[in-house]
């Protein structure tokens, strides 16, 4: 008799069923908080990446207004640097003394050009910000990733 308990060991249909029920529940709990996790993640790498965009670009435009102050004479006219090709309303550019100026730019083909009131409130182009200096050399201070919408210069 002993011999017959030893060879029916093992589980049931029955049994097996409920542990896979088990197992199964627990891993698509499991599998919800992953998921979960790895969005938020991503939520907060893109909040990361926009704060860190933001502050590096005030940091650069607070650094130029303090060392160079702002060339007021640009916006009455009076000054000789202007770059013709913006065409904007003048509200969405900071001119710093020494030639840089802070535009809303965007990539084509491969170059930054700046970006006009239309491009602004167009969705599908992102307009990031920019810095040209006095030599017409254009820099991102923001990621390309980043759109500008209604950039405005405050300053007391």
């Amino acid at each position: 008799m002993d011999s017959f308990k030893a060879k029916n060991t093992g589980f049931t249909l029955v049994e097996l069923v409920v542990a896979i029920t088990i197992l199964s529940i627990i891993m698509l709990s499991v599998f919800v908080v992953y998921t979960n996790i790895i969005t938020i993640n991503n939520r907060l790498e893109v909040i990361r990446s926009l704060q860190q965009n933001a502050r590096n670009a005030t940091e650069t435009i607070a650094t130029d207004v303090r060392e160079k102050g702002i060339d007021f004479a640009y916006y009455d006219g009076s000054s000789t640097f202007k770059t013709p090709a913006y065409e904007g309303s003048g509200t969405t550019v900071l001119a710093i003394h020494g030639g840089t100026r802070y535009y809303p730019m965007k990539e084509s083909f491969g170059s930054m050009v700046l970006c006009n009131d239309a491009d602004a409130e167009n969705p599908n182009i992102h307009c990031f910000l920019g810095m040209e200096n006095a030599a017409g050399k254009r820099i991102a201070l923001t990621d390309t990733s980043v759109r500008i919408d209604q950039l405005r210069f405050f300053i007391s």
